[in-house]
């Protein structure tokens, strides 16, 4: 079968984990799914499948087109989406992007406990904080009047005492915000490491939609990112898609999120 998600600008991992949750209800079935993604915030030609840039998957011939609902609910059962996870989506990666993944993590995971830390920056603009930020707002600085930045020196106390309490010595960080980027890279210097360069010096532009960024280069880098962050000992994360697609690769992961302490299942 086909499932078919289209004619939308929501982000790559909105769009994924909308795909997994489908998918779901085939895993205990022998069915074949290919999934095509048509005219979204990825598409570079048209009438191509965007997620050719990092699956490798098998002609979809003349099977059954399911074109997917509007997105669901949050996720509610990650050890089902890992199984969809597994079946699915896994074995359709593509195999550079795999490898990219291996020669990471054997030069800077090996041997090392690892912290990996997701902090959100320009999707922020576009997010609706609104519903957290009461719970939130004392670890932001909002004096810009721009987009809500965490305080570099209260989150390097959250960072200090996890990597402390969990005995980490290593640090991945994955971030689309240079003030971020820059800032945790001044702190923890070779401590910190990095995967993706796709880095926005303006906190107000989206980098879902800024066309001077290749889109299957973002795509690629996106998911290593993603995966990465699922490989280490401990996550910290800003809520995101990007971050429920981590969990679902590794629902064993133990983290901390700017909201609330969450352990692995």
């Amino acid at each position: 079968m086909i499932l078919k998600l289209q004619n939308t600008n929501r982000g790559l991992f909105s769009l994924l984990n909308h795909l997994l949750l489908v998918s779901t209800k085939y895993v205990n079935t022998n069915s074949e799914i290919y999934y095509l993604l048509k005219n979204t915030s990825y598409t570079t030609s048209k009438g191509v499948n965007d997620l050719n840039s990092i699956f490798t998957q098998t002609s979809p011939g003349s099977r059954k087109v399911i074109n997917c609902r509007p997105f669901p609910s949050l996720v509610t059962d990650i050890d089902k989406m890992n199984t969809s996870y597994e079946k699915f989506i896994k074995p359709k990666i593509a195999p550079d992007i795999n490898t990219e993944i291996i020669k990471f993590r054997e030069k800077y995971f090996n041997g090392c406990r690892v912290l990996c830390i997701h902090l959100r920056g320009t999707d922020r603009v576009s997010a609706d904080v609104s519903k957290n930020f009461t719970l939130t707002k004392s670890l932001f600085d909002v004096s810009n009047n721009l987009t809500p930045q965490i305080c570099i020196y209260k989150l390097k106390k959250i960072i200090d005492n996890i990597l402390d309490v969990h005995q980490l010595d290593q640090i991945f960080l994955a971030t689309d915000c240079e003030y971020y980027m820059t800032s945790l890279c001044s702190i923890y210097g070779k401590n910190i490491i990095h995967y993706s360069s796709i880095i926005s010096p303006d906190v107000n532009r989206n980098l879902h939609h800024n066309d001077n960024i290749p889109k299957d280069i973002h795509m690629k880098e996106a998911i290593i990112d993603s995966i990465l962050l699922s490989a280490g000992d401990y996550m910290l994360r800003t809520k995101s898609n990007m971050t429920i697609f981590s969990k679902i690769v590794n629902p064993r992961i133990n983290y901390q999120s700017i909201e609330y302490v969450g352990r692995g299942t």
